[in-house]
């Protein structure tokens, strides 16, 4: 499937309850999930980039999470970096969609305090399917209600942000 961004396209694989809907100003969204519980969406590249020791990117998404049918944005999503395969699908809920797929390493934005988070607003560096945050002392939050946030991702791994 081809999501256009500003006259590319990527070729990628949608899994779950992911699905292209129509996004602002006539391009496609991908909407990981719809308000309700128990659910998992992801969408990952459908070819294959092998990471050397060489190989470096960077990516700039733009998100936003909503209050749409009377439930708060819950759990989160994450952006991840996995050698599993295009079709890879993590647990739902706490788990993010993230949660059994292994090894990889991702970028958390989550907006729900389970049992293991530090906060119920934050932005963790997470590895191989862990919920465990790589730096337990994360100042970054997020606002989720009607904002939009941007990030740049960059390999080796980087990471800017701002919601608003």
């Amino acid at each position: 499937m081809a999501v256009p961004k500003s006259g590319t396209t990527v070729d990628l694989t949608i899994n779950g309850s992911a699905k292209l809907v129509n996004g602002p100003q006539g391009g496609s969204a991908l909407w990981l999930t719809p308000s309700a519980a128990g659910l998992a969406g992801s969408a990952f590249t459908t070819d294959s980039i092998e990471f050397t020791p060489e190989y470096r990117f960077s990516t700039f998404f733009q998100f936003k999470m909503g209050d749409t049918g009377g439930i708060a944005p819950a759990d989160g999503m994450t952006f991840t970096l996995q050698t599993e395969g295009a079709t890879a699908l993590g647990g739902t809920g706490g788990d993010l969609g993230y949660v059994g797929i292994t090894p990889n390493i991702a970028v958390e934005f989550d907006t729900y305090q389970n049992a293991w988070d530090i906060s119920d607003n934050h932005v963790a560096i997470l590895t191989d399917g862990q919920t465990n945050d790589l730096d337990p002392q994360t100042p970054y939050g997020l606002q989720t209600a009607a904002t939009r946030a941007e990030f740049l991702v960059a390999w080796p791994m980087g990471m800017c942000g701002r919601s608003g």
